[in-house]
């Protein structure tokens, strides 16, 4: 087989190399780079393997002095077991390249002591059908690299993990875990990490919960006694977090969190940045709602009365979502046909799948059966939620 050695390929008109070659066997290309782990340019789409990792989608109410829940930030979630709390809001304080708008914010109220018990992260989760494409469970499992933006209050060791299990609290699982180091309390530091391949435990192909991340924020004795699970195992409660700094010990603290993306191999490449109307469509599968957003309260839905209390009728959702979603609603009032209010009752959905559902309403007033009512946002503060996250 014949071959050429060359450091570099060059137009004969060019100042510049258009390819050069290194050592290791990667090359860079003009605008792009192929490396031979992955054999894909960095520059083709659909490398990040997460959504909303940029921060830039931000359409649930904020989650206020709470141990767990979804908040601001689409498809990322907070959980703790400790006595910590926190407020989880969408922030503008970006890392100093200005390459993002948006951050995750973790605010903590109230001071976690890192009892026993407490384990506390941020994360998120692929479906299991989507997590295919790492190859768990075979022979050719394919290693997994995360880079990311931290500003965290605490300097240290961090750690960050893989895990294959729906459970929140990740007690029946097979994890990995990896150590980063923040050298500067409250400064913005990029990080990059590499995760081997796991070759047992195969994903299923269902709309579940499948491949987790998670950035650890705090580790009771309970998660710290053992040794690290540095490689992929059964999940030990005792080898998950032994290192980690308490970033939930102080009310002071605030972490934050922008520029997630992971992706198949053992190198990153650039953040792939989606225009924040592809990234709310892919967001929409798991949340919608309809709110004012400082704009004329809009009506939700045309419906017929069932009686003079109640209604019920159609509601199609924006598009297909990832299961049939749960409602919850404030402030959303009735529209008489005399154009006057019927004021607030009780919502509820039935018959739902996952694009569309029967919306029931009951406890209003002054409805007359067989006639239209339509629902409304009552001021800028009312909100009609529809979540079907993982």
């Amino acid at each position: 087989m014949s071959q050429i050695n060359v450091d570099a390929i060059r137009h004969t008109s060019a100042s510049s190399d258009a390819i050069t070659l290194a050592s290791n066997g990667k090359c860079a290309v003009t605008g792009s780079t192929i490396t031979a782990d992955t054999g894909k340019f960095t520059n083709l789409p659909n490398r990040n393997l997460i959504m909303n990792g940029a921060m830039q989608v931000a359409q649930r109410s904020n989650l206020t002095t709470a141990a767990s829940g979804y908040g601001a930030v689409d498809r990322w979630y907070f959980y703790n077991e400790g006595d910590g709390r926190a407020t989880i809001t969408q922030a503008t304080d970006v890392p100093p390249t200005k390459e993002f708008n948006y951050s995750y914010k973790l605010d903590v109220t109230t001071a976690d002591t890192a009892g026993a018990s407490s384990r506390g992260w941020v994360g998120t989760w692929l479906e299991a059908r989507d997590s295919g494409v790492t190859l768990k469970g075979t022979s050719g499992a394919k290693k997994v690299t995360v880079q990311f933006w931290v500003k965290s209050p605490k300097t240290g060791t961090h750690i960050v993990a893989l895990d294959d299990n729906d459970a929140t609290d990740h007690s029946t699982s097979r994890h990995i875990n990896t150590t980063y180091t923040v050298s500067t309390a409250n400064t913005w530091e990029k990080k990059t990490v590499t995760f081997a391949g796991d070759t047992t435990g195969v994903f299923n192909t269902t709309t579940g919960r499948g491949l987790w991340l998670g950035f650890r924020l705090v580790q009771g004795s309970n998660s710290t006694s053992g040794s690290l699970a540095t490689s992929w195992a059964d999940y030990a409660v005792a080898n998950e977090g032994a290192g980690q700094v308490n970033v939930l010990d102080n009310t002071s603290n605030d972490f934050y969190l922008t520029g997630v993306q992971v992706e198949l191999g053992d190198s990153a490449t650039d953040f792939e940045h989606l225009p924040y109307g592809d990234e709310l469509d892919r967001c929409q599968r798991y949340f919608q709602t309809w709110r004012p957003q400082g704009q004329t309260p809009p009506v939700l839905a045309t419906l017929m009365c069932s009686s003079s209390s109640g209604f019920l009728g159609p509601l199609l959702f924006r598009k297909p979502m990832r299961a049939a979603p749960t409602l919850t609603n404030d402030n959303i009032i009735a529209i008489t046909s005399g154009n006057g209010s019927a004021g607030e009752g009780t919502l509820a959905i039935d018959n739902a799948t996952p694009t569309c559902a029967r919306i029931v309403g009951s406890s209003f007033s002054g409805l007359s059966a067989g006639n239209c009512t339509w629902l409304q946002c009552n001021d800028q503060d009312a909100y009609l939620d529809l979540s079907a996250d993982l």
